[in-house]
């Protein structure tokens, strides 16, 4: 559900300076070299409560079977390489449509980009590693807040991870950027209406920009 309310001036701005001057938003990952950004990723935990994108690997775990009634109950289970905390899931909602909290439209949690639809595909996660590089907001049932992860393919292979997680973090900072400037009463973003006109659009159309020029850089070369 989306609520609307009138947010003071200077509470909206600063709201807009805390997403705009979060770490992973600014960090570009062409600036370091490959194995350090592998590395980086590895080490994240997921990010504050105005990171509009995240830098994380996760690792799915075996689907947890439960033999309760005449069907079993499935449930995936996955959790961030640098923390024990196990995040678990009903096979049938991981693969089912959420409500995005900002466009109120349907999203479902993607790898490489394609939904994630059947549950044949959700159980193959299982003991694989996956580059996170957003979590679109979501309404689960009963209004419970939750995400769609974006996850990408690692393939163990060091330049070509590099390159999946470089790709999968410059997209995610673009179309969370684009999705904050055409959302941005939602309650995961500026929660609210301004009580005085507000100029969000120069500061995010800034941002993308500077974003868009960060592939210019180039990767210094692995330490051997």
């Amino acid at each position: 559900m989306r609520r609307y309310h009138v947010r003071d001036e200077e509470s909206y701005r600063e709201r807009l300076r805390r997403f705009l001057a979060d770490p992973y938003l600014r960090f570009n990952p062409y600036r370091v070299s490959d194995s350090e950004l592998i590395a980086a990723a590895y080490r994240q935990r997921w990010g504050s409560p105005f990171s509009l994108t995240q830098m994380a690997v996760v690792e799915f775990l075996p689907v947890d079977v439960i033999e309760a009634g005449p069907v079993p109950a499935e449930y995936v289970r996955y959790k961030i390489c640098t923390d024990s905390r196990v995040e678990r899931f009903s096979l049938k909602s991981f693969i089912y449509f959420h409500t995005a909290q900002d466009s109120l439209r349907p999203v479902k949690h993607t790898l490489n980009g394609r939904n994630i639809c059947n549950a044949d595909l959700a159980r193959r996660l299982s003991g694989r590693r996956f580059f996170v590089s957003h979590a679109i907001p979501v309404w689960l049932p009963g209004d419970v807040k939750g995400v769609a992860l974006r996850m990408h393919r690692l393939t163990g292979k060091e330049a070509a991870d590099a390159q999946t997680i470089r790709e999968g973090m410059i997209g995610a900072k673009l179309e969370m950027l684009g999705r904050l400037l055409e959302y941005p009463d939602a309650e995961c973003y500026l929660d609210g209406e301004p009580s005085a006109s507000v100029d969000i659009a120069t500061p995010v159309n800034a941002a993308i920009a500077a974003i868009r020029r960060f592939p210019e850089a180039t990767p210094p070369p692995s330490s051997e």
